[in-house]
């Protein structure tokens, strides 16, 4: 699946994509696997260590958690009952997946606060303004 999504891309992009690891590019995510346990991971001079790593994890936290209520209805096959494989109904799950999506945020301001850097801090914290044609002129 990594390596059609980066084809697709590429061909959406009007670019050729992963071809030069392996025959037409089937082992590129093996090599970018490679590539990624060899990067080197860099803090910043005077952050906080363990809030700098521990803010990713917090940011990416919520989308995961929010899957957690994601109906699934199915048969059971051992005993032929319909089950409801869910946690919560619909209005519960509802409730929950608002409720935990506006927590990400805080890996963010997290993130930009730990790097004890006053832009960080004011990059993570100040509010993001879409791009519209009038923000061209």
């Amino acid at each position: 699946m990594t390596l059609a999504e980066r084809k697709v891309s590429a061909w959406i992009q009007w670019r050729i994509g992963p071809n030069r690891v392996g025959p037409w590019g089937t082992l590129q995510p093996l090599a970018d696997g490679i590539k990624f346990i060899f990067k080197e991971e860099l803090i910043p001079d005077g952050a906080n260590p363990l809030l700098f790593r521990l803010a990713p994890m917090l940011a990416a936290a919520p989308a995961m958690m929010a899957i957690a209520v994601i109906p699934f209805r199915g048969r059971d096959h051992a005993v032929r009952v319909r089950t409801t494989l869910s946690i919560a109904d619909f209005p519960i799950s509802a409730l929950y997946v608002v409720a935990i999506s506006g927590l990400g945020i805080y890996g963010v301001i997290l993130g930009g606060w730990s790097s004890n850097s006053k832009y960080s801090l004011l990059g993570a914290c100040a509010p993001r303004r879409r791009w519209s044609a009038t923000n061209s002129r």
